[in-house]
């Protein structure tokens, strides 16, 4: 006869307060677009003119990288379309991208452990740096999709 013992473990849930600068919402755009293009087309934050051919017309207070296209003057209710390869379109708000960072470093997605310490470290220490394309890429499926879906 075999015995099985089993360990107890308790859980505790900890806040933390970020604050996320306008600066580093666009350099998260910016690098949001290096790497998303394998599963979506379009990402455009903001109210972007287009063209008779589907071009955007770039104007001063705009900015893009790769797939990506953002208004500068960012504000939590700034709308974002994502528009993927199966042509579904997408549509959230920044504060939408915040709350999905905050899920992803309170550990409620599918994101690996690794890559949600590292989001931590980039935000507690100011550090975007620290977040690669192919970060940023998990952050916008997570917002996207609610999940990790290509990865």
């Amino acid at each position: 006869m075999t015995t099985k013992t089993t360990e107890k473990t308790f859980r505790c849930n900890v806040n933390y307060q970020f604050d996320i600068s306008l600066e580093d919402l666009q350099c998260l755009f910016c690098t949001m677009g290096q790497d998303t293009s394998y599963w979506c087309h379009d990402i455009v934050v903001g109210e972007i003119k287009q063209d008779s051919a589907g071009c955007y017309i770039l104007e001063d207070n705009h900015e893009y990288e790769g797939n990506c296209v953002w208004v500068k003057d960012l504000t939590l209710d700034t709308k974002i379309k994502v528009e993927d390869k199966e042509e579904d379109t997408h549509e959230f708000k920044v504060k939408d991208v915040i709350k999905a960072i905050e899920n992803i470093v309170s550990g409620k997605t599918n994101l690996n452990t690794e890559d949600c310490g590292t989001i931590f470290e980039a935000f507690k220490d100011n550090d975007l740096g620290l977040i690669d394309a192919s970060i940023a890429d998990s952050i916008l499926q997570i917002t996207t999709y609610n999940t990790l879906v290509y990865g």
